[in-house]
């Protein structure tokens, strides 16, 4: 009898470790090259360059990230998608940086947002893929509304032409194995485009949120996998404050993770220029808030030259389509080598 206790258990074993096999499969990500798209858009030789980033938080807004997150119809991300293009047709940018936008999810009704977005301003494309599973149990006990199937990640879109997309998938916090099962990937995406019969490359961000250490590590291994490249700006969701901030800790009751000792703003500020002058932003912290449009109170976004690369024009475009607001400058490239 207990043999056959014992060949249950065994059986029961395999079909779990194959359950957990079979949801968590996809999401095992390499690094390297993915695919993009260039259109037949023109632009003239130019010296100023305007550019945007902006996490989308999925077009669902606050509660995306799975606190008090409830489902919302077709109807619903469809004004957000329209919302969203309207916004980025008027800001114009020559070159856009997204973060946390959906390929294909369940959430969002398996609408392709970046994609979308692209056809509809007519840019070149290159999309950067860095969560896919076919099943994401969360919220963890709110069964109902679980996100499930889910391809997401982000994107550069571009008037100008798209030579190359490379995309570095980060190690993962190693607090919870478990969790990491079914985690997104943090991820630089590095694309080439052709400005002015040059290539420069652009790389867009989303950094890890939730430990410090990890964010940090992650900054680390971009800084030295740039040093040969011909950059010509680092941006995104950096998740990461200035260091000149005054306040670091305590924001909300969901805020597990603070910013005290966080590295990562310094690494980037050693090697290359925050197009946000340090004064201005000291000057008025509020102003240049990105997060969150709910309860404005820290700037997690940012954008990121070489040094004699001129930035003009900061500003912090207040939209309530994402829980981070876009931030948008241009770059002066007549200098630039």
């Amino acid at each position: 009898m207990q043999h056959i206790y014992y060949m249950y258990f065994l059986i029961l074993i395999t079909i779990f470790l194959g359950l957990i096999f079979f949801l968590t499969w996809p999401n095992r990500l390499k690094s390297g090259v993915q695919s993009f798209y260039n259109k037949t858009f023109k632009i003239e030789p130019t010296n100023e360059i305007s550019v945007l980033s902006w996490n989308m938080a999925y077009l669902y807004g606050p509660g995306s990230e799975g606190i008090n997150y409830a489902k919302k119809d077709q109807v619903f991300f469809k004004h957000k998608l329209s919302e969203a293009i309207d916004l980025l047709k008027r800001s114009n940018a020559d070159i856009i940086l997204l973060q946390e936008t959906d390929f294909k999810a369940k959430k969002t009704h398996y609408i392709n947002q970046a994609k979308e977005i692209a056809d509809a301003l007519g840019y070149n494309y290159a999309p950067a893929k860095s969560w896919h599973c076919r099943y994401v149990p969360y919220p963890m006990k709110d069964f109902k509304n679980h996100f499930g199937y889910v391809e997401s990640g982000g994107a550069v879109l571009s008037k100008f032409p798209i030579k190359d997309n490379y995309i570095h998938l980060h190690k993962k916090p190693k607090k919870n194995y478990f969790f990491n099962l079914f985690y997104i990937f943090r991820y630089s995406q590095i694309v080439s485009l052709e400005i002015n019969n040059k290539v420069y490359q652009v790389v867009n961000n989303h950094l890890e949120a939730f430990s410090k250490e990890n964010r940090s590590e992650q900054a680390e291994f971009l800084l030295k996998e740039l040093r040969d490249k011909n950059i010509l700006l680092i941006g995104g969701d950096l998740n990461t404050l200035p260091s000149s901030a005054i306040k670091k800790s305590n924001f909300t009751p969901y805020d597990i993770e603070d910013f005290i000792d966080d590295k990562t703003y310094d690494l980037f500020a050693g090697v290359y220029k925050d197009v946000l002058d340090t004064s201005l932003y000291q000057a008025d912290e509020k102003k240049y808030f990105t997060f969150s449009s709910a309860h404005e109170d820290r700037k997690l976004d940012h954008i990121f030259t070489p040094h004699n690369v001129e930035a003009l024009n900061f500003e912090v475009i207040k939209s309530k389509v994402s829980d981070h607001y876009p931030i948008k400058c241009t770059l002066k490239l007549s200098t630039h080598g």
